[in-house]
């Protein structure tokens, strides 16, 4: 028989459709293997007859992966640093749902201008099949810090100054305030008395000033400027 205008769909188990290969859907079809055949059928309730079938093939969608890619934060305490989702698998388009701190919230594939922190996303797609929530860090460099260590004259120009650097990201730029154009010149030997300064900046441009760093003449016993 055709689709009479009292049909019921039905689901089988052979392109045959009778009572006997009836099945109970969607109960009996849920959690089927891969591959599993059905047959949807018309069936005339009143002279329980059945049209002829259209063939259904039980499929399994790949599982959704999901990849991030990090970049830092530049500087210690900056707002620059990003996560960037690359999903595959499941069924296309996907939605996101990111939280993070600060109450942040976001529903991109990627974020940015973002602190160092630890962010969780939740990837949905188009079936409503999730994987998550995910925690991702962004992370950030140590602060950076400068310590001068003075080493006063013996005599007027024999003055030092080390410098000790950590934080931030290597290699250090130094920008002395006495110094013309850029020497880039991490210590200092022979220094006459005076006050000097020296800015760092690291390979990311952060940057860290040591303020005044003062080199004194030498006294003698009685208090007298020698040299």
């Amino acid at each position: 028989c055709n689709k009479p205008s009292n049909a019921n769909v039905t689901w089988h188990t052979s392109a045959d459709a009778n009572p006997s290969n009836k099945v109970n859907t969607p109960t009996a079809v849920k959690g089927s293997p891969t591959g599993t055949k059905y047959y949807v059928a018309f069936e005339d309730a009143t002279n329980s007859c059945y049209s002829p079938t259209t063939e259904f093939t039980i499929i399994e969608y790949p599982p959704i992966v999901v990849v991030p890619t990090y970049t830092a934060v530049s500087c210690y305490g900056g707002s620059d640093g990003a996560l960037a989702l690359a999903v595959s698998g499941g069924t296309a388009p996907y939605t996101y749902s990111w939280t993070g701190p600060g109450s942040f919230t976001a529903t991109t594939a990627a974020i940015s201008g973002r602190p160092a922190g630890s962010y969780q996303v939740t990837v949905t797609d188009k079936n409503g099949c999730s994987v998550g929530p995910y925690t991702y860090n962004i992370t950030q460099p140590a602060q950076l810090a400068l310590t001068p260590t003075v080493t006063q004259p013996t005599c007027y120009s024999d003055g030092a100054i080390t410098l000790a650097v950590s934080g931030g990201t290597s290699p250090y730029n130094f920008d002395w305030a006495d110094l013309a154009g850029n020497a880039n010149v991490q210590n200092r030997t022979g220094l006459a008395p005076g006050t000097y300064n020296v800015t760092v900046t690291d390979a990311k441009g952060c940057t860290v000033s040591s303020g005044n760093i003062t080199i004194t003449a030498p006294l003698n016993c009685d208090g007298v400027i020698v040299c």
